[in-house]
Order: C-alpha cells, then sequence, then structure tokens
C-alpha cells in the first residue's frame, strides 16, 4: 500500500481529530490575492482548508485521490469536490486565482504538479503551501513525542517525511517566493484528544498494519506522566512553513 493510502482507512478520525489551521492563513491569502472568484485545493483530505476557503472565495474546487477523504470532507455551498490526481484536474486553463496545498505537496509528483499549477493559475494567480511537522507542547510532553516519532516510528515513515521536516527547502519552485508572516497552529486538547490525533499519523497506520499493535501505546505511560493531570487541557503548537510565489502576468 502507497503510504499516503493509510490516510483513506482513518478518514473520519482525520476529520475528527486533526487541528484546524489558523484563520490567518486565510486571510492572509485573500489579502495577496487580486481575484478571489476561484480557488483550487489540492489533497484536500477532508476538506480543512477548504472550508476556510470558502469563506474568501465565491468557489472552491477541492480534489483529493481518495475517495473516503472526500466522502468525510467538510461541505459548503460553494465548495465543489472532486477525486482526482493532483497532476492531471479537469480545470481550465488559467481559471484559478489561487492554488493552495495544505500538508501534502509531499505526496506528489512535484515537476508535474508545477506544470499543472502553471496551466490552471491565471497570470497574477498565487500558489501557496505549507506544513507542519512535530507538535509542541512542553519540554516533558515533547520528550514522548520524540520517543514515538524518531525510535518507535522511525522506519515507518514515508521516505518523503524529511520533506517536510525540511518545511520543502528541497523543491525547487517554478518562480521567485513570496515571504509570508510567521504563523503557527495552536489548539487546547486534553491528554486523550492528543493522543487520538498522534493516531492519525500515516506511520502509526503503517506500523499498526505491518506489526499488529498500536505503536502508541508504547509511550502512553511516560505521555501521561508527563502530562500529570490527564483532564488537565494542554496548548499544542505547530510551526507552519511556508512555500508560496504569484505567478507571473
Amino acid at each position: 500500500m502507497d503510504d499516503k493510502n493509510y490516510f483513506s482507512d482513518i478518514a473520519q478520525q482525520y476529520q475528527r481529530n486533526r487541528p484546524e489551521y489558523p484563520s490567518e492563513i486565510f486571510q492572509y491569502l485573500s489579502m495577496v490575492c487580486d481575484n478571489h472568484q476561484v480557488a483550487w485545493d489540492v489533497g484536500t483530505g477532508t476538506g480543512q482548508a477548504a472550508s476556510q476557503l470558502a469563506k474568501q472565495f465565491d468557489k472552491v474546487i477541492a480534489t483529493d485521490e481518495s475517495i473516503e477523504q472526500i466522502a468525510h470532507a467538510k461541505k459548503a455551498p460553494n465548495i465543489i469536490y472532486r477525486v482526482e490526481v493532483a497532476d492531471k484536474s479537469n480545470l481550465n486553463d488559467e481559471s484559478v486565482d489561487l492554488v493552495t496545498v495544505a500538508q501534502a505537496l509531499h505526496w506528489f509528483d512535484f515537476d508535474s504538479f508545477m506544470q499543472e499549477v502553471d496551466r490552471v493559475l491565471k497570470p497574477g494567480g498565487v500558489f501557496a503551501a505549507w506544513c507542519y511537522s512535530l507538535v509542541h507542547i512542553n519540554p516533558e510532553v515533547d520528550k514522548s513525542i520524540k520517543l514515538l516519532y524518531d525510535d518507535i516510528l522511525g522506519d515507518y515513515w514515508s521516505k518523503r517525511r524529511h520533506w517536510i521536516d525540511s518545511g520543502y527547502e528541497n523543491f525547487e519552485f517554478p518562480h521567485q517566493l513570496l515571504v509570508p508572516p510567521k504563523m503557527q497552529m495552536e489548539i487546547t486538547w486534553s491528554y486523550q484528544q492528543f493522543a487520538d490525533y498522534l493516531r492519525t499519523w500515516s506511520a502509526v497506520q503503517k506500523y499498526k498494519s505491518m506489526e499488529g499493535v498500536d505503536p502508541v501505546n508504547q509511550i502512553l505511560q511516560p505521555l501521561e506522566f508527563a502530562w500529570c493531570d490527564t483532564g488537565h487541557m494542554k496548548k499544542c503548537m505547530w510551526p507552519l512553513q511556508f512555500k508560496l510565489f504569484r505567478k507571473p502576468g
């Protein structure tokens, strides 16, 4: 099984247990776009980004290869969901004001996808991709997260994962990059909510598929100890890394 298909098996969990992107992202993207007619959200998953783009753009086309993810996506009157491969959309030439890719660019055939982006973006249109790596809570909890991420799941992560860890620095984009303001995701979760989030990691799903056991269980004891009070809510933070450009025109 392709690593990205592990998300299809947990589409409902993914929709329920992943953090929301901050509204500041979409307010900023709306500001840098000259027109707000059509946005294309690629690798939309369950529509976390598409649902917020729908507040800023007249129409959002949201695509994903996974039928299961699309089936659980957040609905809005001006969002059109389609099951499509990223580099083979049915969009018309120069028909899109904004292309977004949230936490998914590393799954695509990059060169082929960039050609598709150039084809569908209007002159002056904007491309924005962002990603986040490890969550930060506090030093003690972070130790348990690193234990799971590096030691337990190290061999189960896709080889593409290091592209996220580097903030997509490995990619050569076709146009000059813009510099957005620094942003991060934040959410306040309980111990149980956080453990449920860990179980949405692709490497966790791969480990379970190959080994038949849940690897998250291996860190629950130190995680619970570090959390101190499992009923207590803690702020979880993910720094966001952006790659953004405007198509000349």
